[in-house]
């Protein structure tokens, strides 16, 4: 009888030790979909949070279209563009560079070009290749008189040295002084034997 009692305990502990096993890992199993979860969400949340973040630092302009192209050289001090094509793998690599060189330059407006998009403006500013940088000061100089279209830089790779376009163009932008801006500068003039516009005052 003394057996039978303690069969039928041990019997009841085992099935109650397997309900409250079975019970614990449904439980742990739960929570650990839950935290996965909000992992999983955080993870997909963070890059939005990111881009945003970047995005709201963003300091070149994506030029769309030839009149906003325009537009620049009467609104700005100084017009420093980056010139590229969707096959350039030189300017993919170094376009970051450019925009981090943006912030070093609050007193210039830097703008970005599409050259299959807007053809013209890299035509306008003598491009000819993928990347190019074009820098342009505007307005006065110095010793009071104008920037004109001939103190336009452009910087380009050499022998393939990508890497070099942005650096060039520092050390360019570091040597150039500006005067005070125009107050109410005029649009740009066509200029047909060139192709080009030219500043209203130098087209005279």
């Amino acid at each position: 009888m003394l057996n039978l009692e303690l069969n039928f305990f041990a019997t009841e502990t085992l099935i109650y030790n397997s309900l409250l096993t079975g019970y614990l890992d449904t439980v742990m199993l739960s929570s650990a979909s839950r935290l996965g979860l909000r992992t999983l969400s955080r993870g997909f949340c963070a890059p939005a949070t990111t881009t945003a973040a970047a995005g709201s630092t963003a300091t070149v302009r994506n030029i769309e279209n030839y009149a906003d192209y325009e537009s620049l050289k009467q609104t700005s001090h100084m017009m420093v563009g980056w010139f590229s094509t969707k096959w350039s793998t030189g300017a993919k690599m170094f376009e970051p560079e450019f925009q981090k060189l943006s912030e070093s330059y609050p007193q210039a407006t830097f703008y970005k070009v599409d050259m299959d998009v807007v053809p013209k403006a890299a035509y306008d500013m003598e491009v000819v290749d993928s990347p190019q940088i074009a820098i342009l000061p505007l307005g006065w100089k110095p010793d009071g008189s104008r920037f004109d279209k001939t103190d336009l830089v452009s910087v380009r790779a050499e022998l393939g040295r990508y890497d070099r376009v942005v650096p060039k163009a520092k050390e360019a932008l570091d040597k150039i002084k500006l005067g005070d801006k125009e107050d109410e500068p005029k649009p740009w003039v066509f200029d047909p034997s060139t192709g080009t516009t030219l500043p209203a005052h130098q087209s005279y």
